[in-house]
């Protein structure tokens, strides 16, 4: 084995630790073309790029599916003012809208979050974008992500 077979080895293995993708060709630079090709292949190209930042907030979540029978808790990883990534032992599968109720530490009372849709799934953790709320709750996520900025020092 050589040195470069070595260190090519070593950046796949840190390179998947990491969730990232690795791409390599034989004969030359890998293209725009095959970047997109290899994302259509890992089921990335229907996903959006994301939008907001962002934060680590830990904090009980309840959900339940719209026009189904699923119904589960878990665990907000983190939030954003367009999204959030919740931890569960319940999956919702890609493609489902589901209703939020987020526990946050600023009220006694949960933000509810009228449609949400589960964006990917990897494990326990899905991704979830939040597509409609009304709009004093809005106010409140705009609050509660202004908070966190201004704790992380933005």
């Amino acid at each position: 084995m050589t040195h470069s077979d070595s260190n090519r080895i070593r950046q796949r293995a840190e390179a998947e630790r990491y969730g990232h993708i690795s791409v390599e060709k034989d004969n030359g630079p890998v293209t725009i073309r095959d970047a997109i090709s290899t994302m259509a292949y890992m089921g990335w190209a229907s996903m959006k790029p994301r939008m907001a930042e962002r934060f680590s907030l830990r904090s009980r979540v309840s959900f339940s599916g719209i026009g189904t029978e699923l119904k589960g808790e878990g665990t907000l990883a983190d939030l954003s003012k367009t999204g959030c990534r919740v931890e569960s032992d319940t999956q919702p599968p890609k493609g489902t809208e589901l209703k939020l109720e987020l526990f946050l530490p600023d009220y006694a009372w949960p933000l509810k979050i009228d449609r949400a849709m589960v964006c990917w799934t990897k494990g326990r953790a899905f991704g979830l974008e939040l597509v409609n709320l009304q709009s004093a709750q809005r106010d409140r996520l705009t609050r509660i992500i202004m908070k966190l900025k201004q704790d992380v020092g933005h």
